[in-house]
């Protein structure tokens, strides 16, 4: 208890200090929520996108709200779960009638930034813009809310993706939990997403599967919802980007990028994106340069056998854009 409530004092004195020193008026423009898995190189989009002028990121404010002073506008996540609390609840799943409407207030005010949460203050570094008209939202928790969100307010959407293996590894290098129960404790989820044996194989990896089995499989629901409304054809406005194509095409992301959020300073944009993000690793740091680092260290802790069993779990889910023996992503994933 006393740790949220520092928590609550030092995001205060942060929203504070930037409300003294910066300034936000919102523009026309759309803002954009980039939903992602933490360590799949969202911070290295953030960064390069805030560089544009005009432009700012907000890092997880759905997940940070839950410990702020707006916390009370939040609707309470556990009411639509059957069971204990025995998962984690931080994830904003499904809403329904009064309910509904509270959360959608609550949502309009991070979405239009209008709430200050936990924002940026790295005043002197070459991405940073003390006066912004429109904002980059870094969303960890909301993928199964992501249709409501692009039929509710007027943003832009992107998927951000990376090879679930390496994105398990470096989550679980920080020790982080996984939160795949969240999604397999929720009815509405369970009832609306996935097939009775895809509930039966989450759950027993939840029971009896390894630590980098729980990551993978937590990933692979995460992303379910948004990367079946992509394939679904129906949303050609939202973009699709994968960790591996802006490691090896940082010209062609960037000018996704700029297409479909109009971002015309494609030049601000490319000097941000050739270096390291805020939160990368002090070993990798220095290596940012070779692709085949990034791209294929992992591969020296994992094994052939490891490999495809732990694969086994996102073709079930039937997300098949990355399969074994390949470190790249289909074609398809390719804008």
């Amino acid at each position: 208890m006393r740790r949220r409530i520092n928590n609550r004092w030092s995001l205060a004195a942060r929203e504070f200090f930037f409300r003294l020193c910066c300034s936000h008026k919102q523009g026309e423009k759309p803002n954009i929520l980039l939903h992602c898995m933490p360590r799949s190189g969202s911070t290295w989009i953030l960064n390069t996108v805030s560089a544009h002028p005009g432009m700012r990121y907000i890092g997880r404010p759905f997940m940070t709200a839950l410990n702020s002073r707006w916390r009370g506008s939040i609707p309470d996540l556990t009411a639509t779960y059957n069971d204990g609390p025995d998962h984690d609840i931080g994830h904003f799943i499904h809403f329904e009638g009064e309910e509904l409407k509270r959360f959608e207030e609550f949502a309009r005010r991070i979405v239009m930034a209008q709430w200050h949460i936990y924002p940026t203050l790295h005043f002197r570094a070459p991405y940073f813009n003390r006066k912004t008209d429109r904002v980059i939202l870094q969303v960890h928790t909301i993928f199964a809310m992501c249709q409501w969100f692009h039929e509710t307010f007027p943003v832009n959407t992107a998927l951000l993706l990376r090879h679930p293996i390496p994105n398990a590894l470096s989550i679980i290098a920080r020790d982080w939990r996984d939160e795949g129960a969240a999604y397999l404790h929720h009815p509405w989820f369970v009832d609306t997403h996935l097939t009775g044996a895809q509930v039966d194989l989450g759950r027993k990896i939840l029971a009896e599967g390894s630590l980098l089995e729980r990551h993978v499989l937590d990933g692979s629901l995460r992303t379910l919802v948004p990367l079946r409304a992509i394939e679904s054809g129906e949303h050609p406005d939202w973009l699709l980007v994968t960790y591996e194509q802006l490691t090896l095409e940082p010209e062609k992301v960037v000018g996704a990028m700029s297409r479909y959020w109009d971002l015309p300073d494609v030049g601000a944009m490319m000097r941000q994106v050739r270096l390291p993000s805020r939160t990368v690793s002090a070993d990798t740091a220095g290596k940012v340069t070779d692709p085949d680092y990034l791209l294929k260290r992992w591969r020296s802790k994992i094994g052939k056998d490891e490999e495809r069993r732990v694969m086994r779990i996102p073709a079930a889910m039937g997300i098949d854009i990355y399969e074994c023996d390949s470190f790249m992503p289909a074609a398809k994933a390719l804008h």
